[in-house]
């Protein structure tokens, strides 16, 4: 079975945490737990490698290419309103299952929901779920140019083509991955979720521009992002 997943990070990692960067995860997180109740229904969020939090669709529930799109214009639109950025990877995989090779005992445990494994209260340790989902590793190692972008995994093309979605391929690595205009994209759906956080987008890319020539030092990500987003 298929399951898409989508890695989001704030880019803390380009300036003091104690700065712009501990301000934009935090909002980030308040973002996600105020949308959750709208707009991430059959979908599971946790957070990852401190400012960044994978979101992936929940076992058993049909492939939703367009809604994860439309949440991903929408958070990076909110960071950027906020006066910070951030950067998401969308990528897609079959769930593997793994259970048959973990020691019995633990199995047993994991199936039983013990707490004390799932939820990291036996010496600090947390367990996967036995159902291994590729999909979180191939949208967290999507590679492709650095800069505030919305990158998906070639794979998605087609569903992207069918779904009528405008987007570049670029080169990464010898292989291409698609990069999604996440500044002039909009749609009910994405004006819904700013709306309901009392956010007009009409000025996102000033914002971007200005949180850009302040903040980032990096001349290949101002680069990056006039080439790709402003152009």
């Amino acid at each position: 079975m298929e399951q898409l997943a989508m890695y989001i990070s704030t880019e803390s990692s380009l300036n003091r945490f104690e700065n712009s960067g501990r301000k934009s995860m935090i909002n980030l997180t308040n973002d996600l737990y105020l949308l959750s109740g709208l707009y991430f229904k059959n979908m599971s969020i946790m957070q990852f490698r401190g400012d960044g939090f994978l979101i992936k669709e929940t076992s058993g529930h049909k492939l939703e290419v367009l809604k994860f799109i439309d949440i991903s214009v929408a958070l990076l639109q909110l960071l950027t309103l906020k006066g910070s950025a951030g950067r998401i990877q969308i990528s897609l995989d079959c769930i593997n299952e793994d259970s048959g090779f973990y020691n019995r005992d633990i199995l047993n445990k994991i199936m039983n929901k013990f707490d004390d494994l799932t939820e990291g209260r036996n010496e600090n340790l947390k367990l996967a779920n036995p159902a291994h989902e590729a999909s979180d590793i191939n949208c967290v190692n999507l590679k492709g140019p650095i800069g505030p972008l919305l990158l998906v995994d070639y794979c998605l093309a087609d569903f992207l083509k069918k779904e009528g979605i405008q987007y570049q391929l670029i080169k990464s690595d010898n292989k291409e991955v698609i990069n999604i205009n996440w500044l002039n994209y909009k749609n009910p759906n994405t004006e819904f979720l700013l709306n309901n956080l009392g956010v007009n987008s009409t000025n996102v890319k000033d914002k971007l521009l200005a949180y850009i020539e302040n903040y980032i030092p990096n001349q290949e990500y101002k680069e990056n992002t006039e080439r790709y987003l402003i152009g």
